[in-house]
């Protein structure tokens, strides 16, 4: 792997880790610090709440259902806010400890987008030398949408993907 990723302090990047869902792993999330600690960098974490899940909650027969099939009920944007953000918040204080742990600066950024696009503007808005962590694991269903982000991102020098 050849990247290079800019050092905590001079703004021209740092690691951007990508978290969607709370379906997190704990490796992506130890390689995206590791990296930040090899180029003594800083990390970004990067919570994206998908805009398409809040638009989907507007349509009345959208219905959340258990696990076990046997319940549903109506999709709140209300309840959908607050279970991501209680998910998150949990999330970043354990990125916190971690990093903290292995003495690498971190930062948060909360945003409601599209995935791609949120990466796209992250990325733009510190300068070219950015590597991309993904923290959800990488599965066959995700090439199209890492083929996009390859496409689309262009101000990183390296991705951090892990599988399942």
């Amino acid at each position: 792997m050849i990247a290079h990723v800019a050092q905590a302090g001079e703004a021209r990047g740092r690691v951007v880790l990508q978290l969607c869902s709370g379906n997190t792993s704990s490796l992506a999330i130890e390689a995206a610090i590791r990296v930040a600690q090899a180029f003594q960098s800083e990390i970004e974490s990067l919570f994206v709440e998908d805009q398409q899940l809040f638009e989907l909650a507007t349509f009345p027969i959208a219905r959340e259902i258990s696990p076990t099939g046997r319940q549903s009920r109506a999709i709140s944007a209300d309840d959908i806010e607050r279970e991501m953000k209680l998910g998150f918040a949990a999330l970043q204080r354990r990125i916190e400890a971690m990093a903290r742990a292995a003495n690498v600066p971190v930062r948060r950024r909360v945003v409601r987008d599209e995935p791609v696009k949120a990466l796209v503007e992250a990325c733009a808005e510190c300068g070219p030398w950015n590597v991309v962590a993904l923290a959800e694991p990488f599965g066959s269903r995700a090439c199209h949408s890492l083929h996009r982000l390859l496409d689309t991102v262009s101000d990183t020098t390296g991705l951090v993907v892990v599988g399942p």
